[in-house]
C-alpha cells in the first residue's frame, strides 16, 4: 500500500530507516503559514474598514438646478448614535475655481480651471436623522439629501469636503472631491482700446421749459417779500388836455366872447388900481 503521508524533501524522521534510506516525515511548511497569516490579517483589515465610520457619495460631480446643487449621501457608523437626529458638519475647502472670460479674438466666453490655495472652508451645519421608522430605534446607517445654494457663497468648481460628527469633533471617513458644474459670472478680459476724440453725449433728455413768471398778487407770499407794502392801484390814464381833444367838425376853430372876457375884466381891474393909486398920491403933493 502506499504510504498515506507523502515525505517532502529534507524532513528525516530520527531513529527510522528503510533499507537503509532516510525516511521523510511531514511538517508545516514556513511558505504555508506566512500565507495563513496574511490571509488572516486581510480578512481583519476588512473587518476594520467595514465597522469604521464611512460617508459614500452618490455623485461627486453635480449638475445647477437653479442656482443650487444637491448632495446624496450615505453615512455609515461603526454603532447606532444615541440620539435619533446626530448634529454634522461639513466643510467645503474651494480647490479650483470655473472661470468664463472674455478674451480677444474670441466671440464667446473661454472656460478654464483656477487653481486656489489657503481658501477658508464654507461650513454647513445639519442634523442628520439616524431614525429607523420600522422599528422606532436609531440604526447604524442613514441616507441623507440636502441642498447647497450660491447664496451661501458656492460657486462652480471643484471642493474638498470633510464630514465631521460634531458631537465628538471624530471625522466620518476621509476627505472627498465635489466638483460643481454650473455658469459663473463672465469676466471681461479682453484689452482696452482708447479713443483719441472724445465722444459726443448725446443729451437723450428733453430740456424743461422754463417756468412761466406769473404777476404776483397780495395773496402770494411772495408779493410780501422784503416787508409789507400796499398793492399797486391801476388807473385810467387821464384825459388830454381839451385843446388837443379831437372834436367833430372841419377841424377849425372859431373864436367867441366868451373866450376874451377874462382877459378884459383883468385890464379893467388893473386899470381902476391904477386910478385910485393915482388919486392918493395927488393930495399928498398939495398938502406938501
Amino acid at each position: 500500500m502506499p504510504n498515506a503521508h507523502h515525505p517532502i524533501p529534507g524532513s528525516v524522521i530520527p531513529g527510522s530507516l528503510t533499507k537503509g534510506r532516510a525516511t521523510i516525515a511531514p511538517a508545516v511548511s514556513r511558505a504555508g503559514a506566512l500565507s495563513f497569516a496574511l490571509l488572516v490579517a486581510i480578512i481583519g483589515l476588512f473587518s476594520q474598514t467595514a465597522l469604521a465610520d464611512n460617508v459614500v457619495w452618490k455623485k461627486t460631480k453635480l449638475e445647477e438646478i437653479g442656482k443650487a446643487w444637491k448632495l446624496n449621501l450615505e453615512i455609515h457608523l461603526d454603532r447606532a448614535p444615541d440620539v435619533p437626529h446626530m448634529p454634522v458638519r461639513f466643510e467645503f475647502t474651494p480647490m479650483s475655481y470655473l472661470e468664463r472670460a472674455l478674451v480677444d479674438g474670441r466671440k464667446d466666453p473661454v472656460i478654464r480651471q483656477v487653481p486656489l490655495v489657503n481658501q477658508q472652508p464654507i461650513v454647513e451645519s445639519v442634523d442628520v436623522g439616524f431614525l429607523d421608522p420600522g422599528t422606532g430605534k436609531a440604526a447604524k446607517r442613514t441616507r441623507f439629501t440636502f441642498e447647497i445654494t450660491r447664496d451661501r457663497g458656492f460657486e462652480a468648481g471643484t471642493y474638498e469636503v470633510q464630514v465631521t460628527d460634531t458631537r465628538n469633533n471624530r471625522d466620518l471617513g476621509g476627505k472627498a472631491t465635489l466638483t460643481l458644474d454650473g455658469e459663473n459670472d463672465v469676466i471681461d478680459r479682453r484689452s482696452m482700446v482708447f479713443d483719441d476724440k472724445p465722444k459726443e453725449k448725446k443729451d437723450s433728455a428733453p430740456k424743461e421749459a422754463k417756468p412761466e413768471e406769473k404777476e404776483l398778487t397780495p395773496d402770494d407770499d411772495a408779493f410780501w417779500a422784503g416787508g409789507p407794502r400796499q398793492a399797486e392801484e391801476k388807473t385810467a390814464p387821464l384825459p388830454p388836455p381839451a385843446h388837443l381833444q379831437e372834436k367833430p367838425g372841419c377841424g377849425c376853430r372859431v373864436g367867441g366872447a366868451s373866450d376874451a372876457t377874462p382877459a378884459w375884466a383883468l385890464l379893467g381891474l388893473g386899470v381902476c388900481l391904477l386910478a385910485r393909486r393915482v388919486r392918493q398920491v395927488r393930495p399928498e403933493r398939495a398938502r406938501a
